[in-house]
């Protein structure tokens, strides 16, 4: 790898990453980015720590972007707290920026993201198809990929035309699997007055049984029909393995007609030849591989958040109430991405939900994405008869994102409080103010200005 980089032209230089004379050596100080890649959170942290170290008190504009990997969620969501804190105190004190500016970042997130940014509109157009009450994704494994997927699941996969997601996990041991996803999202199931994860662990083994009808069975009798299934046990010769006999056990008869979304960490020749996507117009099942370094861990997902172009447009709509005017020129919206580093990564959060729901949104509106080739309109309308009922969907899909997030409703006489993730405006519908329905109606019209900037192509009437 070493000698392959070096005939590149990359310097590689040979030495423990967290050691501070190393990254001394790599003029890590002097650097615009530096990026955090070992295997291990800590290790990581400590590459941090020692950039800081190396910088000293030294003034640096714009400061050095840290992002550090991160594969633990909860010490992702730590990390990301920690900032906006950092961020508080900083705008408080009125203090000059500091000369670091930490960013974690999690690859299995990113994956997850790209992949439901891409593939929502698949998954409502076959929900529709097979005349489903909600979209039902069930996994196969429940590793940190699957249980990413999940998150963003429940933070944007909400259309008025459907019920609240729905995710069923198949597992050899699904009470552990069960009871470490409720340790780290205990939010979610601590308020069903407000909403509570519609997720279910059931027990299956892979390893010592296969794939057929009475697997089928017991999972519509459980949880219903699904509309797709994720593969993520952990490894990816498992992944590919369980991926193809689930395709082919879907397809006698044909039995559940859906995606199948294959993790993998690296591509294979598998995936680039047999696990690319829909290529018939058949109903019928298919693969479609996710989540390789190749196509997640570039610098512009990871450096330049290129995912986050339409949050930051969402987050310039909230701040200044943009629906009020007329629709954004295409070079405002591409402007946004501007004061994106200065918001606080609670609301970053947030913001990602609503922009990753944008399509949803325009599927709800009655559009889809122009094809290559097709002849697309640059400003799809949104119809006003939809307006309220896709603004009720869209506290909804607000609640579910900030309860997955970690933050709980606030109590009796408890005001708004974000060090503690406390939040008032988690409550039903019916206990809004109208000056609170209005602010979600701002994030419906958002969603399409989002829609906009993402698909240079423009959009089509669906049939």
């Amino acid at each position: 790898t070493a000698l392959g980089l070096r005939r590149r032209g990359v310097v590689v230089l040979e030495g423990a990453a967290a050691h501070a004379h190393t990254l001394q050596v790599a003029r890590a100080h002097h650097a615009a980015h530096v990026v955090a890649f070992e295997a291990d959170d800590t290790l990581n942290l400590q590459i941090e720590a020692a950039v800081r170290r190396l910088v000293g008190k030294a003034k640096r504009k714009p400061p050095i972007g840290v992002h550090v990997a991160t594969r633990s969620p909860l010490l992702l969501r730590e990390a990301r707290e920690m900032r906006s804190a950092q961020m508080r105190t900083q705008q408080g004190a009125k203090a000059p920026d500091p000369p670091i500016d930490p960013k974690p970042f999690s690859l299995e997130e990113i994956a997850a993201r790209a992949l439901l940014q891409e593939q929502s509109q698949v998954l409502l157009d076959l929900a529709q198809t097979l005349k489903q009450e909600r979209v039902h994704l069930v996994c196969f494994g429940f590793d940190s990929a699957a249980e990413a997927l999940a998150e963003r699941v429940f933070s944007s996969l909400w259309s008025a035309h459907f019920g609240a997601p729905r995710i069923s996990v198949l597992t050899p041991d699904p009470q552990a699997a069960e009871a470490g996803f409720r340790a780290r999202h205990r939010e979610a199931f601590a308020h069903p007055d407000v909403w509570s994860a519609d997720i279910a662990f059931l027990p299956f083994d892979w390893n010592a049984a296969s794939i057929g009808a009475e697997v089928f069975d017991a999972v519509e009798a459980a949880r219903g029909a699904p509309t797709g299934a994720i593969v993520s046990t952990g490894t990816d010769p498992g992944n590919i393995h369980l991926a193809i006999s689930l395709m082919r056990a879907c397809n006698s008869g044909p039995r559940w007609p859906i995606p199948i979304y294959l993790f993998e960490t690296t591509q294979s020749e598998f995936s680039l030849q047999y696990a690319k996507g829909d290529e018939t117009e058949a109903l019928d099942a298919y693969l479609l591989a996710f989540g390789a370094h190749q196509v997640t861990a570039t610098r512009a997902r990871v450096i330049n958040g290129a995912l986050d172009k339409g949050a930051a447009i969402a987050h310039e709509h909230y701040v200044k109430g943009l629906s009020e005017k007329a629709p954004l020129a295409m070079r405002e919206l591409q402007s946004a991405m501007r004061d994106w580093g200065g918001v606080m990564e609670t609301f970053r959060a947030a913001n990602r939900g609503a922009a990753d729901s944008a399509m949803v949104k325009l599927w709800d509106a009655g559009w889809r994405a122009a094809r290559d080739g097709e002849k697309g309109d640059p400003q799809p309308a949104l119809p006003e008869a939809m307006i309220p009922l896709m603004a009720e969907r869209e506290h909804d899909r607000w609640m579910a994102e900030r309860l997955i997030s970690g933050w709980r409703p606030t109590r009796p006489g408890e005001a708004r409080n974000n060090s503690i993730m406390a939040h008032d405006k988690l409550a039903p519908w019916s206990a809004l103010s109208e000056s609170d329905k209005h602010k979600d109606e701002v994030q419906v019209r958002a969603g399409i200005d989002v829609a906009r900037a993402t698909h240079p192509n423009g959009f089509v009437r669906r049939a």
